[in-house]
């Protein structure tokens, strides 16, 4: 009883008043609250703490800042996302979890072959500022650092660092915890870093209980830290992963109209988009509508482009 009522009361089921309703399997997970600092659409270095629980192929993440639920599910054909109301009313629901990298692999594809077209030394100066090769490969390094033995909520922990062409992907802390939780394959399905870096990475044993991520997308590269400030382990409800009953799918238009010139876009095939911070996608005609949009927003353009 005390796990059903920490995992449904916390991430806001609508079954939790009513456990007759509730699918009863459970499965070996944790729960575990969060520090995460760096979300796009944040100001400076606000903090958000969001409550997180996680069973071998699905999680649930609670962000009060945000309003939002999301549930992302692995054990699906194809896997799924939804973003769930707070109320549980309403939610949206992303398929295409490739999208992200996808469009990145997309856009540096067309950089690299823009710079072939250049002055040799211009193209060797804007590929090495995006971090990117001729050939487009994606060279990772991982390195585990020595040093004074280090602890996070009582527990030992290993430091790794992790270098994708040069840049610093991941400094990760992590726990030897037992665990068949892919916590660093959720990560890369929402997008944070590639199947190169995530090849690499999933030969870690145990649980990440710190990191910062340099997370890179068609559109930006930002920083993401996540620390976890308390954790619990045992067996969790497999209904607290489901969408609540009579919950109503927003139902989102093929097209959309970039923010900048106004011009009609098409969802599936944008010039440039980006993610804000309460889950919504502005989609851009052009690079250079995307470049204008990051001088309003940030102040800043991204090298290269």
């Amino acid at each position: 009883m005390i796990w059903f009522l920490t995992t449904l009361s916390f991430l806001g089921s609508p079954a939790a008043d009513d456990p007759a309703t509730v699918d009863g399997t459970l499965s070996p997970g944790v729960v575990a609250t969060l520090e995460v600092e760096g979300s796009p659409g944040s100001p400076g270095k606000k903090i958000s703490h969001q409550r997180l629980a996680a069973v071998s192929d699905r999680l649930r993440l609670f962000d009060g800042g945000r309003g939002v639920i999301t549930i992302l599910r692995l054990d699906t054909d194809p896997k799924v996302i939804w973003e769930l109301s707070l109320d549980g009313s309403r939610y949206r629901e992303g398929k295409d979890l490739d999208a992200v990298q996808r469009d990145r692999d997309r856009q540096e594809r067309q950089l690299i072959e823009r710079t072939a077209r250049l002055p040799e030394a211009e193209g060797k100066r804007i590929l090495a500022a995006n971090h990117l090769r001729a050939d487009g490969r994606r060279m990772v390094e991982v390195e585990e650092i020595s040093g004074e033995p280090r602890e996070r909520l009582g527990r030992p922990v290993k430091q790794f660092v992790v270098h994708e062409n040069g840049r610093l992907i991941l400094d990760v802390l992590v726990a030897d915890i037992e665990t068949e939780i892919p916590f660093f394959r959720f990560y890369n399905e929402v997008g944070a870093f590639s199947r190169e870096v995530l090849a690499a990475i999933e030969k870690l044993d145990g649980m990440p209980l710190e990191a910062t991520f340099t997370v890179v997308t068609a559109t930006l590269s930002h920083p993401l830290t996540v620390r976890v400030t308390e954790l619990e382990e045992g067996p969790l409800l497999l209904a607290a992963f489901e969408l609540p009953a009579g919950a109503e799918k927003i139902e989102e238009s093929p097209i959309a109209h970039c923010p900048i010139c106004g011009q009609e876009v098409e969802k599936a095939a944008p010039g440039g988009k980006t993610r804000l911070r309460d889950g919504s996608w502005l989609f851009f005609d052009r690079r250079a509508c995307v470049r204008e949009w990051r001088k309003q927003h940030y102040g800043k353009d991204s090298p290269g482009d």
